[in-house]
């Protein structure tokens, strides 16, 4: 399509303007679904994995696309909605969904299934049910309508918000059930009367212990050792990256040839790998030099797969993000690109 220059316009006659308003308007609805188009494939393959380490669609969509997180994230759940339920891109191609009902629409799934009993998903058919009930209506209404629908777990967890107060401070806002507010007042009864920021601050605090010893973080041995470890650890990836090749423990190398061959991760090896990581995703892209910047679930990844002889030893460990640890998979034969997309 061809643009009439800014200058000119002021000199086209009115209907002519409105010809080529209308014009301009079909053809940004085309690219915006042939758009969706394109992402619902790279979405399958994952291959923004595969661009300047972006470790998810949205990922792409952002740094990649150049498009502002809103923008991103209402494209991320079209097309999570089209994948799940197939007759919504005819829907969007005909008008009777639009862009931001379908948004809408998954964010109403995904709320669902966080909250629904044992994690259970909601069926294909429930999902091409609330579309249905969708169709054709403006975005007041599709939000009445799924609320309506809504449970009320869902209805509660939608409503949680973090706002940006300021660039040091932010207001978070969410609902309680009465279990938890007799909970907040039996607390308040043993030790008197603290800010909910206070409990909220402490609260995190254990959580995140909890999980960071769960997953080998941090361990449990005394303050003492616990220094004497981390001092230790310092010293093996400054090692690491003065030598430039794995410098490990003498606990490390004295692993059995049945330990190295097993798929089972002691926590020592997960501490080495955490400290060198820094709890970031070590997938770098070979184009750009680019490092994954990812720090959400990692998971431990052997560098040379063991089904085609790896060990389990320091030298063949690596932190990756899930993205990145599929795309490494599918690289090495282990995985189709559609199995792997079955774990979206």
């Amino acid at each position: 399509m061809q643009f009439i220059p800014k200058n000119s316009y002021q000199d086209l006659p009115d209907a002519e303007l409105l010809r080529l308003t209308l014009r301009a308007a079909k053809t940004e609805k085309e690219a915006s679904l042939a758009l969706l188009d394109y992402l619902v494939e790279v979405d399958e393959r994952r291959l923004y994995a595969t661009v300047n380490a972006c470790s998810s669609l949205f990922d792409y969509l952002v740094r990649e696309l150049g498009f502002s997180h809103p923008a991103a994230s209402e494209r991320v759940n079209a097309v999570r909605l089209i994948r799940a339920v197939p007759p919504v891109k005819e829907h969007l191609e005909t008008g009777k969904l639009t862009l931001t009902s379908a948004a809408q629409i998954q964010r109403f799934v995904n709320a669902e299934q966080k909250v629904h009993p044992q994690g259970k998903a909601v069926s294909s058919e429930e999902k091409e049910k609330v579309v249905e009930a969708c169709l054709g209506k403006s975005k007041r209404e599709v939000g009445k309508t799924l609320f309506e629908k809504q449970s009320e777990p869902a209805r509660a967890l939608t409503q949680e918000k973090i706002r940006p107060l300021n660039s040091t401070r932010s207001e978070i806002k969410f609902s309680v059930n009465e279990e938890t507010l007799n909970k907040l007042h039996q607390l308040k009864d043993l030790i008197g009367n603290p800010s909910l920021k206070e409990i909220f601050d402490q609260a995190l605090d254990a959580f995140l212990l909890v999980e960071k010893k769960k997953r080998g973080v941090i361990s449990t041995q005394s303050k003492v050792t616990k220094a004497k470890s981390k001092v230790r650890a310092e010293k093996t990836v400054a090692s690491i990256a003065v030598q430039g090749q794995p410098a490990e423990s003498a606990r490390l190398k004295n692993r059995t040839a049945t330990q190295l061959n097993s798929r089972f991760i002691p926590i020592d090896l997960k501490r080495f790998v955490f400290a060198r990581s820094n709890g970031r995703c070590e997938f770098i892209d070979p184009r750009t030099k680019t490092r994954c910047a990812s720090t959400f679930r990692l998971q431990i990844d052997h560098i040379l797969p063991m089904a085609l002889g790896g060990k389990t030893e320091t030298a063949n460990l690596r932190h990756l993000c899930s993205a990145h640890n599929l795309r490494m998979a599918v690289g090495a034969g282990l995985h189709r690109p559609n199995e792997a997309a079955k774990h979206c």
